[in-house]
Parts: C-alpha cells; structure tokens; sequence
C-alpha cells in the first residue's frame, strides 16, 4: 500500500524499523511507513534494553546491529511528544518472518507501480486507486493477485476489466511477469510418533493421509517423510508464512488427534 497514510503507528501494532542509533541501554530505530511529526520525516522510537529479550542481556549489539531491519510492536504511542516505545522480545520468529516478507514485497509492488505511473504518465496514488486497490479488492493481497496473475497468465488481469485502455493493461502484465517471481516460503519440522495398537503402523498412515487431504491453496504443497522410527520429517511450501503457519497449524492438529486417539505418543519440533 501506499507508504505514510499516517503519522503514527497504533498501539500493539507490528512496524518495520531500521534501527539507526545503538546504546548500552537503548536502541532507537526509525518506522519505515510513518512520517511521525519531527523534521527527519519518519516517525522514531525506542527500545528499552528490558524490552529486547526475554533473558539477561550482556551486549545489545548480539540482538541488533546498526542500520538493520526488523519487526518490533508498539508498545506506546505519544504523539504530542513524538515518542514511541517498542519492543522486539514481544516479537515472535513467526510474525517477523511474515511482517517483513510481506513489507519487502509491498517495497517491490510499489516500485513496479511507480515504474508504470512513468510509463503511462499517472501519478502512484493514481496507479494505487485504478491497479492496486482493485487487485486487493479482488485477491485480498497483491501477493495473492500478482501470484495468480503469474500462474494463470494475461488472461487472469484481464478478468478484472481494470479502468485502463487495452495497451496498459497490457504493459501491466508484462512489467507483473516480468518482474516479480512466484513467491515460496518453506516451513519444516519433525514428528516423532508411537502407536502402542496392533495396528500402530496403519493409524500412523491413516493420520499422515488425513493430514494430505485438508484443503490446501493449488500453490501450497506438504511432503511427509519416514526418517527411522519413531521420526518423520515434513516440509509445507506455501506463497507467504500466514498460509504456512495456518496450514501447519491444521496439520499438527489432525495428526496429533488421530495419534492420541490410538493410545499413540506424540510430538512435534520446527526444525526451519
């Protein structure tokens, strides 16, 4: 989406900082999306030394280092002053996986726009109100819509009847498949599963086939893989971790139900 719709960013909310300025106590980092009310243009906040990890910290610069990007949440906004707390300890390795790919996706999809307003004289708020709010509207992300428009082709874009003459719908599919690539994120993880019942080895079939069937997007794939007892490997692909992560959770769930119901031990362990 457009970068700046606001000066600051809501409380709990997840933000993608650089982090500009590395003390013993503290951390300060710049939001990328907002313009806060100082002259640097972006909105800046801190990060309490308390609010990096959830353990003893000796060294800050073992957690952050000078001009990285990360995921932190809002803990409080004071706008009157400018000032933001955030925390990174609050962050899980699943939300910074997801905040941050979605964000350096969004960085591309608004370059593409920009490259096309040029190409066809429309300002990027312009681009935004003809091609990318439609597409949102239409595929609920511009992951999803640049996905299928990928796969399925000019035809895809076409079924939008997008408020553009045929040539830029046109130029539009060229610069979509030209420049942005099927996205892919790969989750995996081990099972280790005991079956005390005779028939321990076809309720762990049974499980890992239920597991196979749950609806899955035609773009998300799982492999399960025997190891050697009591362990299997498992791979999930899917175009973003939200999809991933909920198609994880489906799957563990199904598993873990059908084992426990079979007198069965079970457990599950992330490996990526």
């Amino acid at each position: 989406m457009p970068k700046k719709q606001a000066k600051f960013p809501d409380q709990d909310e997840l933000v993608v900082c650089q982090i500009i300025h590395v003390e013993r106590m503290y951390v300060y980092a710049d939001l990328e999306d907002y313009e806060g009310n100082t002259p640097g243009g972006r909105a800046r906040g801190m990060v309490h030394i308390s609010e990096l990890a959830n353990r003893w910290i000796r060294n800050i610069s073992n957690y952050v280092k000078l001009n990285q990007r990360i995921v932190l949440k809002v803990l409080r906004v004071n706008p009157e002053k400018g000032h933001i707390d955030l925390s990174l300890r609050r962050v899980n390795t699943e939300q910074q996986n997801s905040i941050m790919s979605d964000w350096k996706f969004e960085r591309k999809c608004e370059n593409l726009f920009r490259l096309f307003g040029t190409q066809n004289n429309m300002k990027l708020d312009e681009v935004y109100e003809k091609i990318g709010f439609p597409l949102m509207d239409a595929y609920g992300t511009l992951h999803d819509a640049f996905d299928a428009i990928k796969e399925d082709g000019l035809e895809e874009l076409k079924k939008l009847e997008l408020d553009l003459p045929k040539e830029a719908v046109e130029t539009l599919f060229t610069l979509i498949d030209t420049n942005i690539q099927l996205s892919q994120v790969e989750i995996e993880g081990k099972f280790e599963i005991i079956v005390y019942d005779e028939n321990g080895v076809e309720v762990i079939k049974d499980a890992f086939k239920a597991a196979s069937e749950i609806e899955k997007d035609k773009l998300m794939d799982l492999t399960i893989h025997y190891i050697g007892a009591p362990t299997y490997s498992m791979r999930i692909t899917a175009s973003d971790y939200r999809k991933a992560e909920s198609y994880l959770k489906k799957i563990t769930t199904t598993i873990q139900e059908i084992i426990e119901s079979h007198n069965g031990e079970y457990s599950f362990e992330r490996t990526d």
